[in-house]
């Protein structure tokens, strides 16, 4: 029985003894009052704590979530500065809270980048990607799944309706460069510079796991979704990466840099017209 508590208090269960001796893990209130002044951070705690939080993704939303909830028991200049966008972590919290009770959301303001417009959705949000940057759900009027970039959610209301199409709902997977799939598209294999690596593991920290060293160099390999995240990374460190290993992602980056030397490429004035 105290292996098992053990196993409980190794993975984050805070496991206790009651007076009578029986044994209980306290229920999780998230809105309780937090005691304030026995949370006791020094100085070099605060700055680490701050550096962590401010080394996540841009992109992730619960950042903001983070940085306000230690900014509200440790509120210096160490903390305060990070504090922005809070409705983005709002919005997760309804969303999330939509996703567990299976029920529907009206978003007013959605801004579609590919329409140039913004827009309002009634919606059944059914997966948040790990990063939380990303959103699938049902377009109820539209009748099929689309996916959403939580940072343009304006605003996420909770609609007293329980989904009517769960059977609709497609789940998706997400690679490390944060691309959606029904199916590995194909394995690759790069062979990294230092700084390749570095900028690697900090911009996509999913990769973290994956990266190995061997005969003196860093390599990454995985399967992908998709060419477009692993593209876009490989050709804006060209000099420093080596594609040993995915043929439709070599395929994919030799077309783009045939199409940017096309466009890029310095052309000789025409005499007739400079004359």
């Amino acid at each position: 029985m105290l292996r098992y508590f053990a196993t409980l208090r190794e993975h984050g269960y805070d496991v206790r003894i009651n007076d009578d001796g029986c044994y209980r893990i306290p229920t999780y209130m998230p809105k309780q009052a937090i005691d304030q002044e026995n949370i006791i951070f020094t100085h070099e705690e605060a700055v680490l704590i701050s550096h962590l939080i401010e080394s996540l993704d841009n992109t992730n939303v619960l950042k903001a979530a983070l940085q306000r909830k230690l900014a509200s028991v440790f509120f210096q200049e160490t903390v305060a500065p990070y504090i922005v966008h809070p409705w983005n972590s709002m919005n997760v919290e309804v969303l999330t809270a939509a996703i567990t009770e299976h029920q529907q959301v009206f978003v007013r303001g959605y801004e579609c980048s590919y329409r140039g417009k913004v827009k309002d959705y009634t919606l059944e949000p059914y997966q948040l990607n790990l990063n939380c940057v990303d959103l699938w759900a049902y377009d109820v009027a539209d009748g099929r799944c689309k996916l959403f970039k939580v940072a343009r959610l304006n605003e996420v209301m909770l609609l007293n309706r329980e989904w009517k199409y769960e059977d609709r709902h497609q789940k998706k997977v997400y690679d490390v460069f944060h691309i959606a799939g029904d199916a590995p598209l194909e394995h690759v294999k790069l062979r990294l510079s230092l700084k390749a690596k570095n900028l690697l593991v900090e911009e996509y920290p999913m990769t973290m796991d994956q990266v190995y060293q061997a005969d003196g160099c860093w390599y990454w390999e995985g399967p992908i979704y998709g060419v477009l995240g692993a593209g876009r990374f490989v050709l804006g460190l060209c000099d420093t990466v080596e594609l040993l290993e995915g043929e439709q992602l070599r395929k994919w980056v030799l077309e783009r840099a045939k199409d940017a030397e096309a466009k890029f490429s310095i052309q000789t004035p025409d005499p007739a017209r400079t004359g």
